[in-house]
């Protein structure tokens, strides 16, 4: 968990927090709301074929009327559907944690100043409000204008995306890091801790956040969010991880981890439909009157194809081969026997029977 690195923490804040003398575990029954969406970049959404889509989670967290605080926000764990994937573009630079990352690295600067450091490396943006001392307010958070510029951190060891979140408040002048982690459709973001404890009240993650004013927050890869749609419905929970922490990071107190109601989120994704197209054959045996040929088939269309048939034809020469499916975007290698009359010459033509 990284520490929230503070130039500027206003002296009325740490007052507010120490005057009122409540006990540090005296919040409770915090509720949470969270929600996610995606829509597709440009076009439709398919059922089989993965388009880039405009993605979107938000987190929120609240205390009842009657408890003077608000337990702060560790980490977040948002199951998304199966039918969505993160896909880092291997050619996009990766941010070094030199420019952003970790202390001892010093970041409390103004977006700008950390994109400067790595402008080609923005994959995202995003928006969070803060309870000040973690103290309750009838009127929400009262710290409102975060700003969250998300860098490609490239991936952890096991080979899961890594993703670098700066947050930047102008109100007080001061900056967090913290990051996220993208594993088998669960992502793990963990809060850095802010200064007195501060809870995070809200915050949104959006890649590659296109709809953002500042155009240098919006991310420089828009294939980085794929998704399908196949049943018309995705479903996600997330779990909330709340508790407190004193001032070296070192968590006491109550820890609770609180569930999300399961999002239902409608999608329509179109049938699409299969283009099969032979992309390369070479001759691996022969010449005689049997000879094999490998063909590379490749699905350029939008659904799979099935039921497979290529046909070798030629002068004096004939050969089939089946195939039972090739998903859209997805090449298949078979060979084909061809069987050739005496005097047969020449290079064979392939057909493709299929279904789709």
């Amino acid at each position: 968990m990284q520490k929230f690195l503070s130039t500027a923490v206003t002296a009325a804040s740490v007052l507010a927090f120490v005057s009122v003398g409540l006990a540090p575990a005296s919040a409770a029954d915090e509720s949470v709301r969270a929600d996610i969406s995606m829509t597709p970049s440009a076009g439709k959404l398919f059922r089989e074929l993965p388009r880039p889509v405009e993605w979107r989670v938000e987190a929120e967290v609240t205390a009842p009327p009657e408890s003077p605080l608000v337990l702060p926000m560790k980490r977040i764990r948002v199951s998304f559907p199966e039918e969505m994937s993160f896909h880092p573009d291997r050619s996009m630079p990766v941010c070094p944690d030199s420019s952003v990352g970790p202390p001892p690295t010093y970041i409390s600067e103004p977006p700008e100043t950390i994109i400067a450091r790595c402008p080609e490396s923005v994959i995202g943006n995003g928006t969070s409000s803060v309870y000040l001392a973690a103290l309750n307010r009838p009127t929400g958070p009262g710290l409102t204008d975060g700003e969250l510029v998300i860098f490609n951190g490239g991936r952890f060891q096991d080979g899961s995306p890594r993703l670098k979140v700066y947050g930047f408040s102008a109100s007080l002048a001061t900056g967090i890091y913290f990051e996220g982690r993208m594993k088998k459709n669960i992502l793990r973001v963990d809060i850095g801790q802010l200064p007195v404890d501060s809870s995070v009240g809200a915050f949104d993650l959006n890649i590659p956040g296109n709809s953002s004013p500042f155009p240098e927050r919006r991310g420089k890869d828009p294939d980085y969010v794929r998704a399908t749609c196949a049943d018309r419905e995705w479903s996600s929970f997330t779990d909330f991880t709340l508790g407190r922490r004193d001032s070296d990071g070192t968590p006491f107190g109550v820890e609770s981890v609180v569930r999300s109601n399961q999002v239902l989120k409608p999608c329509e994704g179109v049938r699409g439909r299969a283009r099969l197209k032979v992309v390369r054959s070479r001759e691996v045996s022969g010449p005689g009157v049997s000879s094999r040929y490998r063909v590379t088939l490749r699905n350029v269309g939008t659904a799979s194809a099935r039921e497979i048939v290529v046909k070798a034809r030629g002068k004096g020469l004939k050969g089939t081969a089946r195939v039972a499916r090739i998903a859209p975007g997805r090449s298949r290698t078979v060979t084909v026997r061809i069987q050739s009359r005496p005097g047969a010459a020449g290079t064979p033509k392939f057909k493709l029977r299929f279904r789709g």
